[in-house]
């Protein structure tokens, strides 16, 4: 049942008109809530007719972008269809309880939508604005500041001028010094550190010379270790006599192979300082030399040993024995023993002599390129007092290393000595020869390689990173750094 403005006249006062209440209602309706009204309270200047309001809504609410927006068209139909519906609604004379109930639910509805459109588009603003953030960040742009190359093309022919001037042997900061110095060319220690690695760690300029003797080692064991231990006596009694001569040949080859190979490492150091950039550009053509003059020297002095006809030598009284030539030859047996003994004696006298003196050259031209490096300056820093420290170590270490190599020497001019003098007292010669083994050990393990740890500082870490625990080694490192600045000042 509707109800007419007549029902109502009791309830209404005398003065009320329905065009101009209808106008009150729909601006109660639609009213912006976040518009503040006016002072007098009055809403006829927010008033609009429902034309005007579908228009002004449609106006506000354009699509951002020509680009398809599924979920804001679908909103906007919504809104459009509902501002319709009140229009219709607001168009009669007389509105039902269902008219007015209406009225509040397509309010709500078109608040609710309109809020919805608003959020869609500023996300659909925020995600544009993002984009452009993305391209720009994403965008190729120039380096702050070019290499050192592109800077300095001829950096590294200033520092190979450097090290020819002033040595090999310089530190990384002395380098950095003469390179601001002299080419007022400014760089941080791990950028020069960087251009001073070789481009591989396993290419020969990356590899230090290191000598091994345990080929030696292992083949007296062979030779002489297994005879005056006694063991395996009946596996090598049963051997033919080709393999015990191979076996005496091989030590005697190793022995002399290792003098040639200690030769020219240490020719191969004393370039090095002469030559600091040039050495390798010689090696070059020396490494394949110097490896066919160890391998293929030793042969014309030692091959003939194979064709020996050896034996077993049993000791009475200790269940020990020796390998020895066989005496169906007397004559022959003196002879070759002379001559074996001989070689070995001068071999080992010969190369003792010349790697001693390639030791002091070493040392006086590194001693004599620091000399003149440190020319003017007083004042002695940590580095510098540990520099110090360096080299008194490996000029000991030289010294001690040739006294093993001369403590090899002398023994085999003791075994030319009896071979030669003393061959029919037998007993004496076998004592003499039985002592090979502690000697071998002494020039070759004990000397080089025990004195090593105390003279190289890197090998001495290595070996305690093994063995030792982290802990102390903190502790170690700790004491030392104190001890040296304390040195120093």
């Amino acid at each position: 049942m509707e109800n007419s403005p007549e029902s109502f006249a009791g309830y209404l006062p005398e003065d009320f008109q329905i065009p101009s209440a209808l106008a009150h209602l729909k601006t109660i309706l639609f009213q912006d809530p976040r518009i503040p009204k006016n002072e007098s309270g009055s809403q006829n200047e927010a008033a609009s007719s429902s034309s005007s309001s579908t228009t002004s809504n449609s106006q506000t609410l354009e699509p951002l972008t020509k680009r398809s927006a599924p979920a804001q068209e679908t909103l906007k139909a919504q809104i459009l269809h509902a501002n319709q519906e009140l229009d219709e609604i607001l168009k009669k004379e007389s509105l039902t309880d269902i008219d007015a109930k209406r009225l509040l639910e397509l309010r709500e509805s078109v608040l609710k939508n309109e809020k919805q459109l608003r959020r869609l588009q500023s996300g659909q603003l925020a995600a544009r604005k993002c984009r452009s953030i993305n391209r720009i960040n994403h965008m190729p742009r120039p380096v702050g500041r070019p290499r050192y190359e592109e800077t300095y093309p001829e950096l590294q022919d200033r520092i190979l001028a450097i090290v020819e001037e002033y040595g090999s042997d310089l530190t990384l900061d002395e380098l950095r010094a003469k390179l601001k110095e002299i080419y007022n060319i400014e760089m941080k220690r791990s950028t020069l550190y960087n251009r001073l690695l070789p481009t591989n760690f396993k290419s020969p300029e990356g590899k230090r010379h290191t000598e091994y003797n345990f080929f030696n080692y292992f083949l007296s064991y062979f030779y002489m270790r297994l005879g005056c231990l006694g063991l395996f006596i009946d596996l090598i009694k049963s051997m033919p006599s080709q393999v015990l001569g191979f076996g005496v040949f091989l030590n005697y080859y190793s022995f002399h192979a290792d003098n040639l190979s200690t030769m020219f490492i240490l020719l191969n150091r004393l370039t090095s300082i002469i030559f600091p950039v040039g050495h390798t550009k010689i090696w070059k053509y020396l490494l394949p030399v110097s490896i066919l003059v160890t391998y293929l020297t030793p042969l014309p002095y030692t091959i003939l040993v194979i064709s020996y006809k050896w034996s077993v030598l049993f000791h009475i009284g200790n269940g020990s024995f020796t390998l020895f030539v066989n005496a169906s030859d007397p004559s022959k047996i003196y002879d070759d023993h002379i001559a074996s003994a001989y070689i070995a004696a001068v071999s080992a006298l010969l190369f003792s002599l010349i790697c001693g003196a390639l030791n002091v050259a070493i040392i006086i031209l590194y001693r004599q390129k620091n000399k003149d490096m440190r020319t003017g300056e007083t004042s002695m820093t940590a580095a510098k007092l540990v520099e110090q420290q360096i080299e008194s170590r490996l000029t000991i270490y030289a010294i001690i290393t040739f006294m093993g190599q001369l403590s090899m020497a002398i023994f085999y001019i003791f075994v030319y000595s009896a071979t030669k003098f003393f061959f029919d007292d037998f007993d004496l010669f076998l004592s003499l020869i039985n002592q090979f083994c502690w000697v071998l050990d002494l020039s070759t393990i004990v000397l080089p390689a025990w004195f090593l740890l105390w003279a190289s500082s890197k090998v001495k870490e290595k070996v305690c990173s093994m063995v030792l625990p982290r802990s102390w080694i903190a502790r170690n490192e700790a004491r030392m750094f104190k001890r040296q600045h304390s040195d120093v000042q």
